[in-house]
């Protein structure tokens, strides 16, 4: 009888593990990834006031937790595995930081005698399979990081060139026309801006 009910204890633990949608239980998993992520002036200890939304979405047979820490850092959670699928630096990806006056300060400098320290399309692969594996991803799971540099090229004119931004897909081993992980890394200043996963 001990046996049977250890069995639907663990059972029932299971059950609404798979399924986490409350905050408090949801912090955790985002303090976890903000460190490994290594988020400059995230708060800590971090706190439901420091939480400027919360919202859990439910379809396609997927239960999500999006989380936003003060009205910046926003954190996609998987209740159905537990684990942060995405990120987004909502101040510094160029997916919401689309803008010239956010941009063209990334520009490399004009004049040839400053130094401009950004990574490499290889570094930046480096980089973000780094961070994967810090976050508790396997890369290896997918096939060799394809990183895209982004150019700023205004339609109206103006400065152009290749911003310190770069895109890394991971390709999937079975479909190589999608990507496992995608991840987009800031290669001046050496941070992730945003990662997702499925």
């Amino acid at each position: 009888m001990k046996t049977l009910l250890l069995l639907i204890a663990l059972i029932a633990a299971q059950v609404s593990r798979a399924d986490t949608t409350n905050l408090v239980e949801i912090l955790p998993f985002v303090v976890k990834s903000s460190q490994a992520l290594e988020i400059e002036g995230f708060p800590q200890p971090l706190t439901t006031n420091n939480v400027s939304e919360f919202r859990v979405i439910r379809g396609g047979g997927l239960v999500l937790a999006r989380v936003i820490v003060r009205d910046r850092w926003q954190f996609g959670f998987n209740a159905k595995g537990n684990y942060i699928s995405n990120f987004t630096d909502r101040k510094h990806s160029i997916s919401i930081a689309y803008k010239a006056e956010d941009l063209i300060p990334l520009l490399p400098p004009e004049s040839t005698n400053t130094v401009y320290n950004c990574l490499t399309k290889l570094e930046a692969a480096e980089f973000a399979a780094k961070y994967l594996k810090r976050l508790g991803f396997d890369p290896s799971l997918a096939l060799s990081p394809v990183a895209k540099q982004w150019k700023w090229d205004p339609k109206q004119g103006g400065r152009t060139g290749l911003l310190p931004i770069f895109m890394v897909d991971f390709p999937r081993k079975e479909d190589p026309e999608s990507a496992l992980f995608f991840v987009e890394v800031d290669g001046l200043h050496k941070r992730i801006n945003h990662f997702s996963t499925m």
